[in-house]
């Protein structure tokens, strides 16, 4: 048995294990990033952080925030969550919900969009073309705007 949240999306149902879930909550307001891919909505304040958010279908009521690898991230996209204890999946990483096979989550691969040197840097400052993610980028911000105009951007 292995606990988390089956999240119910348009494309289908995914698993997210308990381990790296924190919190199911009501959306914030998301700002949205310029340049960003399509799946990355934008960065949204929740928890007390600014957390990058990532979409899994078009619902935008609902956000499960989830701790990849030391990382925050918000997901959003799913219309109804079901938690508890479900059977391992016949084939696969994933839960049986009902007798349907669901598969978890690739929480890394959504955190992996939000590397900054695969779309444009334009709308975070970034010039040097440097890997860099979104959760450093308020660092990245600073440092250009110290090194153009001599003035600082809030």
């Amino acid at each position: 048995m292995r606990g988390g949240i089956v999240l119910r999306a348009a494309s289908g149902s995914f698993f997210v294990p308990a381990t790296v879930a924190r919190e199911l909550r009501t959306a914030p307001e998301i700002t949205r990033i310029l340049g960003a891919p399509e799946d990355v909505l934008g960065v949204a304040l929740t928890a007390g952080e600014v957390v990058p958010v990532v979409r899994i279908g078009v619902d935008r009521r609902l956000l499960l925030l989830c701790s990849v690898q030391d990382d925050l991230l918000g997901v959003v996209g799913f219309e109804g969550a079901r938690a508890g204890l479900f059977p391992e999946a016949s084939e696969g990483l994933g839960v049986s919900v009902d007798g349907h096979d669901v598969p978890e989550l690739a929480l890394v691969e959504l955190r992996d969009l939000l590397v900054v040197d695969r779309w444009s840097t334009r709308g975070l400052g970034a010039t040097t073309g440097e890997r860099r993610t979104l959760r450093n980028a308020h660092v990245l911000a600073e440092s250009t705007s110290d090194r153009g105009s001599g003035r600082r951007e809030p």
